[in-house]
């Protein structure tokens, strides 16, 4: 911390209780005393390499500049004067790196990542978590201009200090608006980060502050707002110190845990429970409470012969209700819900919702944000929504070395895919053509052959005036009786035949049979099943 920053004195705190970061705080608890005790001291090789906040029992949060080479880390908790043995301290190794998948290091964007402990750290008044907000509350509360918050660090107390501070200290600043900010610094900044300080006053982080704590109280509560990333200088009047925004955190954990993450701030007892999760080489692992007794409402029904009372089904519809609607309060979409995703307690009939793979975050606004899958297209330039649908987004896009294509988000996959390259051998005229596909954390990317000067049926009819002459009308349905044969014939059925699934070019009168997600395969007997 540069010049202006406080000294904190281990051993000194006013009231220092044992509390938990989710409860709200004694009003005679000072701030640093909060951002001290969930402060995080990162040691690389045994030696002070940059600060962190704890986050819970297993896991910190950081810098992605601070980890992104090495891997013998250490983390240090409850420690204030750090070359002095106080006999507050736990010291943990660190087990797991994950940096953020979009971490940029030459502007620092997405600077971001999370340690895993080497064992779940015991909290004591000078060990406990800070509280992660809410992402609506992060965005439109907390990250607002003139919000006050505080950091801690044992960084060097001006920009040309030779050695870092031995005792934590802290600084108060508020945040700053972007325009401003840009308008002061020389490198580029992104939605990803947040400025603070005051201009004329030397109050700043500065090197060894990385990955440091900025907080803020809001209703009796301590939130982490961001953490310390990069400067121009530390402690310069005419600059600001630049912040990762700590929503972002979310972001490096797997799609399903920080959305059951999120669905579970605060717990809901028709929501199941996460209780921890790991990384491994093919595949990650989430353990979850056991819901003694139970069994999915399909099998539950089965067992009841098909059927259940009229009370029993008014009792589980209202707890998936309930439910429903907490989930939706934390901001979060299910978009799977089916029996075979509700647990049922059979000597209770408790339920709860299960198996958050296919949600989503609730967003501001419309569904169509391209920002969430933009890594994923290194290999084309990408233009201009064509169109959308029940299952996803169309975008045009170019192969940087080739052809047009379109882009199309799903929702639903590998299914899709399989069905396309099933169509696909031979190749139709009829059918839309999938040229190659991708998986991101959240979501999956199919990428298709645009049809040049197409639309789809319905906007076409409509340009004609809801009417189409006798003999195109015929040359459509021609096409699209074949195209329904070529499918038919690779054993694949299309379930959704409709003008806003049939691509007309205007300047041919060539049509092509696209959106496959609601279809299926062809199977023997007759078509009872469950799933169709």
């Amino acid at each position: 911390m540069t010049m202006g920053a406080v000294t904190i004195n281990a051993g000194k705190m006013p009231n220092r209780k044992a509390v938990s970061a989710a409860a709200s705080l004694d009003t005679a608890l000072m701030m640093t005393t909060v951002n001290a005790v969930a402060k995080a001291l990162i040691l690389f090789s045994g030696r002070f390499h940059c600060g962190g906040v704890l986050i819970d029992q297993n896991w910190v949060l950081t810098a992605a500049h601070c980890v992104k080479t090495g891997t013998k880390f250490m983390v240090r908790l409850g420690d204030y004067e750090r070359l002095r043995i106080e006999h507050t301290e736990e010291t943990l190794h660190v087990t797991e790196i994950i940096v953020h998948p979009n971490y940029t290091e030459k502007i620092e964007d997405n600077d971001i990542a999370l340690l895993r402990l080497e064992h779940p750290v015991p909290f004591t008044k000078y060990i406990i978590p800070i509280c992660l907000p809410p992402q609506p509350l992060a965005e439109n509360v907390l990250n607002n201009e003139g919000t006050n918050v505080e950091v801690t660090g044992w960084g060097k107390q001006h920009e040309n200090a030779k050695n870092q501070s031995s005792a934590l200290r802290y600084i108060k600043i508020r945040l700053a608006s972007h325009e401003q900010c840009s308008t002061l610094m020389t490198s580029k900044l992104t939605e990803n980060m947040l400025c603070a300080g005051t201009l004329g006053e030397i109050k700043d982080a500065c090197s060894g502050d990385s990955g440091g704590p900025m907080v803020t109280k809001y209703k009796n509560t301590w939130f982490l707002v961001g953490l310390v990333s990069w400067g121009e200088g530390c402690g310069r009047i005419d600059k600001l110190g630049v912040y990762t925004k700590s929503n972002n955190e979310m972001e490096i954990l797997p799609w399903e845990v920080g959305l059951m993450k999120q669905a579970s701030d605060p717990t809901h007892p028709g929501v199941i429970k996460l209780l921890d999760w790991f990384t491994g080489p093919t595949k990650n692992v989430l353990v979850m409470e056991l819901m003694e007794a139970s069994m999915d409402l399909i099998d539950y029904m089965k067992n009841q012969g098909g059927h259940l009372t009229e009370d029993v089904t008014r009792n589980i519809i209202c707890q998936v209700v309930h439910a429903v609607q907490h989930i939706h309060s934390c901001r979060v979409f299910h978009r799977d819900l089916k029996p075979e995703n509700i647990l049922i307690q059979t000597t209770t009939l408790n339920i709860k919702l299960i198996d958050f793979g296919c949600g989503t975050m609730l967003k501001m606004g419309k569904y169509d944000n391209f920002e969430e899958f933009r890594a994923v297209f290194e290999k084309y330039t990408v233009d201009n929504v064509l169109g959308g649908g029940g299952f996803g987004q169309v975008w045009a896009a170019q192969r940087i070395e080739n052809n047009l294509l379109s882009n199309k988000e799903m929702q639903v996959m590998p299914w899709e895919v399989g069905l396309m390259q099933l169509v696909s051998f031979p190749e139709h005229p009829g059918v839309i053509k999938l040229l190659e596909w991708f998986t991101v954390p959240t979501k999956d990317v199919l990428v298709l052959e645009l049809v040049e000067a197409s639309m789809n049926l319905t906007d076409y009819m409509k340009i004609q005036g809801g009417h189409l002459t006798e003999d195109l009308t015929k040359n459509i349905l021609s096409q699209v009786v074949q195209a329904v044969q070529h499918i038919h014939s690779c054993l694949v059925f299309h379930r959704d035949l409709k003008p806003g699934n049939i691509l007309i070019q205007t300047t041919t009168g060539k049509i092509k049979l696209i959106d496959f997600g609601c279809g299926t395969m062809l199977k023997k007997g007759k078509y009872q099943s469950f799933e169709g």
